[in-house]
């Protein structure tokens, strides 16, 4: 219990990686573990693509590169980006102005020696909110669990990797670069690999502040 306790309060987000290698079983090692993630009706809909091509890896990463100047010009402005239920302020003009410096740290991510392209068979996915007024999340019930298993497995075996999503607002490029089916929805990019530098304590707010017992407004969980 105490090695579990560890590895989900320390598995940070990597996003700068040594040249040590990632060998092709220790692709298929943290796959083999992540696969046992729920998902609605165990219908386990995820794909993953596992590139290594220098060329390939920039040209998935650099697809996002309109997604991610429009998340930081709304940072710029204090806002959550791609929110939907706060209006933006944000104008094109506030997009164009976003210097090519300001996406470095993404684009770095293409030096990974491996990144993994995660997509979910929308077929087998049960949207249970599609119905109501605001932007669906229960789909993400049958891809997510799997995603961050991986960065667990890969933080278990010395690894590190980080949960990206900028991909998706580029997504019919990135199903034409690799092949993806229309059916398949990406879900993620992963970057994989040994961390320059390892994180052992995480800034993340206290139990008292998300959770209370019965109600919204009850008394708040005491954190163990």
């Amino acid at each position: 219990m105490a090695d579990f306790e560890r590895v989900l309060r320390t598995a940070f987000a990597g996003r700068e990686f040594t040249d040590q290698p990632v060998t092709d079983a220790d692709i298929g090692a943290i796959l083999d573990v992540a696969r046992f993630a729920s998902s609605g009706g165990n219908r386990q809909g995820w794909r993953v693509v596992a590139i290594r091509s220098e060329e390939t890896k920039r040209a998935v990463i650099g697809a996002a590169d309109p997604v991610l100047r429009r998340y930081v010009a709304q940072g710029r402005l204090g806002e959550t980006a791609f929110n939907t239920i706060t209006p933006t302020r944000v104008t094109e003009a506030d997009v164009a102005a976003v210097e090519d410096g300001s996406l470095g740290w993404y684009r770095a991510l293409a030096n990974a020696p491996v990144l993994l392209v995660v997509g979910v068979d929308l077929r087998l996915v049960s949207s249970i909110d599609a119905s109501l007024d605001r932007v669906g999340i229960v789909s993400g019930a049958s891809i997510y669990p799997f995603v961050h298993n991986i960065i667990l497995a890969a933080h278990a075996r010395g690894m590190a990797g980080a949960l990206t999503t900028f991909t998706a607002g580029a997504e019919a490029e990135v199903q034409e670069l690799l092949a993806f089916p229309p059916e398949v929805a990406i879900a993620a990019a992963v970057p994989l690999g040994y961390p320059t530098k390892y994180l052992t304590k995480l800034s993340r707010r206290p139990v008292e502040d998300f959770a209370h017992w019965e109600r919204w407004d009850g008394p708040a969980v005491q954190s163990g």
